[in-house]
């Protein structure tokens, strides 16, 4: 996917991606990040921040290595992934970062609350500009 982006972007223009797998068996989650905010991920210990990916948006460079972080993964546990609007905050005329999607993560054990509150935080948002998705996996 990444070379054919390459082929097909116009230069300097790239696609940002953030794809798992959750092998239940395993009881492991496996992700790779081309440019996209780092995930949250809580496991039975805490709720943290995958590393940040080093790896550049697709179709940058077409002979880019994407490496895949694998991560433990049990049930109870959840994955939050998120696109960058949904961190920006319009403040008279300028987008600041947010910090709240990271504080309802870390307080949020349990993937229902997290969810209803992020509800009501993409809700609370206005005059956003850039796309805003949220995805939450639980097993």
């Amino acid at each position: 996917l990444n070379r054919e982006l390459s082929e097909r972007l116009p230069v300097r223009h790239g696609v940002t991606l953030f794809c798992w797998r959750c092998d239940a068996a395993r009881g492991e989650i496996t992700c790779a990040n081309a440019g996209h905010p780092p995930p949250f991920i809580r496991s039975q210990k805490d709720v943290r921040q995958l590393r940040r990916a080093e790896s550049p948006a697709l179709g940058i460079n077409p002979h880019q290595d994407y490496q895949p972080q694998v991560t433990p993964f049990a049930a109870g546990d959840w994955l939050l992934a998120y696109t960058d609007g949904v961190l920006d905050v319009f403040s008279g005329a300028t987008y600041t970062p947010d910090g709240t999607l990271e504080a309802l993560a870390r307080k949020n054990h349990d993937a229902l609350p997290l969810y209803q509150r992020l509800e009501e935080y993409l809700e609370y948002q206005s005059d956003f500009i850039d796309d805003r998705s949220v995805m939450l996996f639980s097993v």
